[in-house]
């Protein structure tokens, strides 16, 4: 059974993630969807089951099947990996 916050287990209704400290990264999240994060865990369990509708879809495949990094997805631009070599002095070619 994994640990979770120190002492407390997994399977425990006595976790108390409402008093963690926030930090800056739970605050962005929170301003972007302008909405607090459930830190309670009896009340997250209720959506211990949710169903997205319409499903998310990840992205285009097509980043992927143009060769990934290497492609030039930007017309006149360098691929985001040429610009990670000429960054770092190595040749691109």
């Amino acid at each position: 059974m994994p640990e979770l916050l120190g002492n407390h287990s997994a399977d425990s209704d006595d976790r108390r993630l409402e008093e963690l400290p926030t930090n800056w990264d739970i605050q962005k999240i929170e301003q972007h969807f302008n909405t607090p994060l459930i830190r309670n865990w009896n009340e997250l369990k209720q959506y211990e089951q949710v169903e997205q509708n319409p499903s998310p879809w990840t992205s285009s495949y097509w980043p992927t099947y143009q060769d990934s990094i290497n492609a030039r997805w930007r017309r006149g631009q360098p691929s985001p990996a040429e610009k990670y070599a000429r960054a770092y002095g190595l040749d691109v070619k």
